[in-house]
């Protein structure tokens, strides 16, 4: 069981790592040796986490504005807290996915007031995933969850897709909302505005048209689905990941009543030149 702690927003780090024991062993032995006391701990067959608190070399506790400055460039997934998933095979795919991230872009510590700590789990539920931070707002939580049955080809993408709707909660002003039509986030409305020209949209349109409460539609072409999707496929594409391309593959001919939910690589190249634009702007991209 995790020992018991005081939660120090500005003076905590979550560091996972799921690969060796001795790497793991390695990274722990590393994080003391900087200055880091470990103040809980908590491990699964899959996911090792570790919360630790930043110290000086001469062991006094770092100021915000000095552990902003170490955290800069660790990942916001490396201090997710991923509890582990029902099958061996959820696991691999809940790896790879966040490599991929790793691989792509890096994140800015979590600098919100409002919320202090994400946590993922597997639920019994109907959507694949889902992002709750509505729930948990007195308490400072995110929540994001994944349907415990997921097939693994499809759970690689999910997680993205829930991660995208994570950064538009934290990182894109104003903060603490999902940019939707009435919200407008100015950062998002270049690959918003991308994603317009594609042809994907201009199926959703089309079906609109046809009917103007066709409820798949309307789905796919909300803001916040649009830059979820989008920041997916830029993952997978970027990365390279034949899993998570071959999920988009198979979800840009089939998804939602005979349309897209992704996009084929070549209505997607504008939308990835935006983000690409984007995440250079914001310092992001490895």
């Amino acid at each position: 069981m995790p020992g018991s702690m005081m939660w120090k927003p500005s003076t905590q780090l979550n560091i996972w790592d799921s690969d060796a024991k001795i790497k793991q062993a390695c990274i722990l032995a590393s994080l003391l040796r900087n200055g880091c006391v470990v103040t809980d701990y908590c491990s699964w067959s899959a996911v090792l986490c570790w919360t630790v608190q930043s110290t000086d070399q001469a062991g006094n506790y770092m100021d915000e504005s000095r552990l902003l400055a170490e955290q800069r460039d660790r990942n916001l997934y490396q201090r997710l807290k991923v509890k582990q998933a029902p099958f061996f095979v959820q696991n691999q795919a809940v790896q790879q996915a966040l490599r991929a991230v790793e691989e792509v872009h890096s994140l800015p510590p979590l600098e919100t007031e409002r919320y202090k700590k994400v946590e993922s789990s597997f639920r019994n539920q109907a959507a694949f995933g889902q992002i709750d931070a509505q729930s948990k707002r007195e308490t400072g939580h995110i929540l994001l969850t994944f349907k415990r049955d997921i097939a693994p080809e499809q759970l690689g993408l999910t997680i993205l897709h829930e991660l995208g709707h994570l950064i538009d909660l934290l990182f894109f002003e104003p903060v603490n909302v999902l940019t939707h039509s009435d919200i407008t986030k100015n950062e998002l409305e270049p690959v918003l505005s991308a994603a317009q020209s594609t042809r994907a949209w201009q199926q959703y349109q089309g079906r609109l048209n046809l009917d103007s409460f066709d409820d798949d539609a309307l789905y796919l072409s909300r803001p916040e689905e649009i830059w979820a999707r989008a920041y997916a496929q830029y993952i997978a594409e970027k990365s390279g990941n034949e899993n998570l391309l071959a999920a988009v593959k198979e979800q840009a001919t089939t998804a939602y009543s005979q349309l897209p939910e992704h996009w084929s690589t070549t209505d997607f190249m504008p939308i990835r030149q935006a983000i690409d634009t984007l995440f250079q702007t914001k310092g992001w991209l490895r």
